[in-house]
């Protein structure tokens, strides 16, 4: 490619130094740069940056995890399943238990038998003897004597009605019990523990009916197998 002289503009030879007329010297000119591509270069931070064309679909959502989901509709289905096997566990046991259990009726006297137990309702009077302690003097057995057992034991209650007051009654019961008795006194009446035996004992309840202007008296007592 020919070269010119910058001061007068002749024409010079490929490689000359000087020029041949005027001798100025001959500067070589700086090789051309490319441009620098504006799409590669990084904009400046805080720069504009222009939006994204009309038209173009927006960038698509994070994916939010399910696990912690999942994990709480294993749980429900577990507590769902449970609460299923536990009233079919329930329903199946009341089943067995009507298809087990026996009522005997006759006369004044009911009898029901179960697997647990034994159960026995009655108008019969009780006397001191089966009682096990004295009966307060003049008191009349009211009617539906409970009784219940099993292979661990009995547990016999009664109820009879006097016209004295509770005091009265509780008074009578200070001297007839062994030494192994508590008394909780109130106005209305109290309650006696008694325990003659580590395989007996008794609670006696003393309370006063206003309606019937009546003193009522519940004598439970307890029996373990080993004293039966």
């Amino acid at each position: 490619m020919a070269n010119f002289c910058t001061k007068c503009g002749n024409s010079l030879d490929s490689g000359a130094r000087f020029c041949n007329r005027c001798g100025t010297v001959v500067t070589e000119a700086a090789p051309p740069q490319a441009p620098v591509s504006q799409a590669s270069a990084p904009p400046a931070a805080g720069a504009y940056q222009p939006a994204a064309a009309a038209g173009a679909p927006p960038p698509p959502p994070p994916q939010k995890s399910t696990s912690a989901v999942k994990i709480i509709l294993i749980v429900v289905g577990i507590f769902v399943g449970m609460g299923i096997l536990a009233g079919a566990a329930v329903i199946f046991g009341i089943w067995g238990i009507s298809r087990a259990v026996k009522v005997d009726q006759s006369g004044d006297k009911v009898s029901i038998t179960t697997p647990m137990g034994n159960m026995t309702m009655d108008n019969a009077p009780v006397t001191e003897a089966e009682l096990g302690i004295p009966i307060y003097p003049g008191a009349e057995g009211e009617q539906g004597n409970l009784r219940i057992g099993n292979a661990k034991g009995s547990m016999d209650t009664f109820i009879f009605r006097t016209s004295d007051s509770p005091q009265q009654v509780i008074d009578f019961y200070r001297g007839k019990l062994p030494e192994k008795t508590d008394y909780m006194v109130t106005e209305q009446g109290g309650v006696i523990t008694s325990s003659p035996s580590e395989n007996e004992g008794y609670m006696i309840t003393v309370g006063r009916d206003d309606d019937e202007e009546k003193t009522v008296i519940s004598i439970m007592r307890g029996l373990s197998a080993q004293s039966q």
